[in-house]
């Protein structure tokens, strides 16, 4: 069996294996600065992408590839952070001006 079906099953075992990391292991963990958080999970599902990818055959594995999908990676991953980050921050912001108003 191969081809985009069996894409579609490593994909979708990647992201439970991800969502099941982040609940079980990396929420358990108290980071003192945010960014330890970042990087720590990054990390951790970079790590799974590149084992995915390899045995999956996702990419061929030479320098330019490998080079782009971090970086690709990386920004994606990063701008999503940044992307929730904001959203929790404003609704903080918010939340907090209800409370001062009470």
């Amino acid at each position: 069996m191969n081809g985009y079906p069996v894409y579609v099953l490593q994909l979708f075992v990647y992201l439970v294996l991800m969502r099941v990391l982040e609940v079980a292991v990396i929420n358990k963990i108290d980071f003192k600065k945010y960014v330890h958080y970042l990087l720590t999970e990054l990390s951790a599902y970079y790590m799974i992408m590149l084992i995915f990818a390899y045995f999956g055959k996702w990419f061929s594995f030479n320098a330019g590839n490998l080079f782009w999908s971090t970086v690709i990676f990386w920004a994606i991953g990063g701008y999503m952070h940044y992307h929730f980050y904001a959203i929790r921050k404003t609704d903080a912001e918010e939340i907090n001006d209800l409370l001062r108003e009470v």
